[in-house]
C-alpha cells in the first residue's frame, strides 16, 4: 500500500509510513523521501503535503523552516510566500514588526531617510502641511511657528512682522 500524501517511508520491507517533519513536506502518495520546505515557505506541524507560504509582515529566507519571520520595525512586507522584508520609503515609517504595509508620516512630521520606525517632528520655523512629507518646509515671510510639529504656519499678529524664513 503506498504511503498517502504527507507521508513516505524510505526503507523496504517496512510495515508503516513516517509522517512528513516540520520544516518538509510530501506532495505525492508513495513517496521515499520528505522534501524541505522551500525559501518563502514553512512547515510548523509534521504530515503535511503542501508547505504554508509566509504570511504578510513576514518572510522565510532558508529551506525547511519550521515558522515565517516577522518583518522588523522600519520594513514590511505587503505580499505572501516572500523570502525578506521592504524599508520603508522616505515619507514613511514602520513602528511595528510584522507590518504588511508601510504608514505615511502625519502632516507636521517628516522622514528623509528610509527604513525607519518613526517619524521626526518639524522644528519651531517650519511645518509640513502633508502626509508622507520627506522634508519640512520653512515658514514664508508674514508667518511664523514657534511649536514644533505643525501642520501649518501663523500670520504675524497686527503690528508685528516676520522676516527670515519664519523665525522673527
Amino acid at each position: 500500500t503506498p504511503c498517502a500524501a504527507g507521508s513516505y517511508q524510505n526503507q523496504p520491507g517496512s510495515t508503516l509510513c513516517l509522517e512528513a517533519s516540520e520544516g518538509h513536506h510530501v506532495p505525492e502518495a508513495g513517496a521515499s523521501a520528505e522534501t524541505r520546505c522551500s525559501v518563502g515557505t514553512y512547515s510548523d506541524t509534521t504530515g503535511l503535503v503542501d508547505c504554508i507560504e509566509a504570511s504578510p509582515g513576514h518572510y522565510v529566507f532558508v529551506e525547511a523552516s519550521t515558522d515565517d519571520v516577522p518583518c522588523d520595525e522600519g520594513q514590511y512586507q505587503p505580499d505572501s510566500g516572500q523570502t525578506g522584508c521592504v524599508d520603508a520609503e522616505m515619507g514613511h515609517h514602520v513602528p511595528d514588526t510584522g507590518a504588511a504595509e508601510q504608514t505615511p508620516c502625519p502632516a507636521g512630521t517628516f522622514q528623509n531617510r528610509i527604513g525607519q520606525d518613526s517619524c521626526t517632528d518639524a522644528d519651531p520655523g517650519y511645518y509640513t502641511g502633508e502626509e508622507g512629507m520627506t522634508n519640512p518646509s520653512f515658514c514664508a515671510p508674514g508667518t511664523y511657528q514657534p511649536s514644533s510639529g505643525q501642520s501649518s504656519c501663523l500670520d504675524a499678529d497686527p503690528g508685528y512682522h516676520v522676516e527670515l524664513n519664519g523665525k522673527n
